[in-house]
């Protein structure tokens, strides 16, 4: 790129859009401001900063795209035609272009949980992930499970539900419960007040709405999964899925005992293949040793995660669930569950806290 021309285009810029460049890129040897910060100190809207900052961007990849030498080009696709290779080349722009995308609000690397903290963490859950929940019974690993499903499909995106521990039925009532804020109980018995007969009707109508697809068929195939899945995605004008989820992967049913291992190795190999061939997230939820309940400090570590080799080696998140008031009623973090992401092939490993209301089995972002 000639950088005379790019300074001869930013001198035929007003006085106000030459000082946003300049302080939203450093230009001159400052530390960037966020466009916050530069509506603060020049007195403009954000917006106004926003439609600067995209026409700058704009015009530096039109200066890179032109001073590139046509012959090189040619070179490049050529070689990429002879030995079915794809070039760095088309990769790094591909790359770029997403992350230009991503810095001006246009796209998010993920799909959007909707719990705020988990997403500034990982950046939604990604296309082709598979994705891993893990604790021991009653930390809330199906109830997290459906309120991603929830969410997601919230945002029009079909989301396929495989129950292998409750019916689908009890998944739906779960679901009402946690939109409601009504305790299963009640919510199965119908014991309502005029009140919430009103609230309950217009979740319900809600929930109707939304593009969630439950199987608890225990003996269904890794074949009739993907099948199953395959169909779904049609029904959406994007043709694509939001989320596959396979609650308690471990009780798939299988041939016989000493198969366990194998088997589960198998299918463990699938779900990432199957979240790579329908580019969708595929979140499955597992159980951890009872031998993390032996140590003083029971938050569940890697080590804890059974048959984790293989898991370790497939997993691109693998998040720990852990409740301390489970184990202890008067903690002061009653109300509070731990995600624990202890891989993250894509990010940073952490804590992330949110508030959990086991009678309605919900999830919610913690308050600052």
């Amino acid at each position: 790129m000639d950088k005379k021309d790019l300074t001869t285009w930013i001198d035929s810029l007003s006085k106000e859009e030459r000082e946003v460049v300049k302080l939203r890129f450093g230009i001159d040897g400052e530390e960037p401001l966020t466009l916050k910060e530069i509506s603060l100190k020049l007195g403009i809207e954000i917006s106004k900063a926003k439609l600067i900052e995209v026409k700058y961007i704009q015009k530096l990849r039109d200066l890179t795209d032109k001073s590139e030498s046509d012959k090189s080009q040619e070179s490049i696709e050529n070689l990429e035609e002879i030995c079915d290779f794809t070039s760095l080349k088309y990769l790094l722009k591909r790359n770029f272009t997403e992350i230009e995308n991503i810095a001006l609000g246009n796209s998010s690397a993920g799909i959007p949980t909707s719990f705020l903290d988990f997403d500034a963490m990982t950046q939604g859950l990604r296309r082709g992930d598979l994705i891993a929940f893990a604790g021991r019974p009653s930390m809330g690993k199906t109830s997290l499970a459906l309120q991603l499903a929830r969410n997601i499909s919230g945002q029009n995106l079909p989301v396929c539900f495989f129950g292998f521990d409750l019916s689908k039925e009890e998944l739906a009532y779960r679901l009402l419960g946690m939109e409601v804020g009504i305790e299963i109980g009640r919510i199965r018995t119908g014991r309502f007040t005029s009140e919430e007969w009103e609230l309950v009707h217009e979740k319900n109508k809600k929930l109707e709405a939304l593009p969630i697809f439950l199987e608890d068929k225990k003996t269904i195939s890794i074949d009739e999964i993907k099948d199953r899945c395959r169909k779904i995605s049609l029904t959406n004008d994007e043709k694509n899925l939001g989320l596959i989820v396979i609650d308690s992967y471990h009780m798939m049913e299988r041939s016989n005992l000493d198969d366990y291992q194998a088997k589960l190795d198998t299918n463990t190999r699938t779900f990432k293949s199957l979240a790579k061939e329908l580019n969708v997230p595929v979140l499955i939820t597992a159980p951890i040793s009872p031998r993390v309940e032996e140590r003083e400090n029971c938050r569940p570590m890697l080590s804890d995660l059974k048959d984790s080799e293989v898991l370790e080696d497939y997993g691109d998140i693998i998040v720990m669930l852990y409740r301390d008031e489970y184990y202890d009623p008067d903690t002061e973090d009653r109300g509070i569950a731990e995600l624990i992401v202890t891989t993250h092939r894509n990010g940073p490993v952490g804590t992330v806290k949110m508030l959990f209301e086991p009678q309605f089995g919900r999830y919610r972002n913690l308050a600052a």
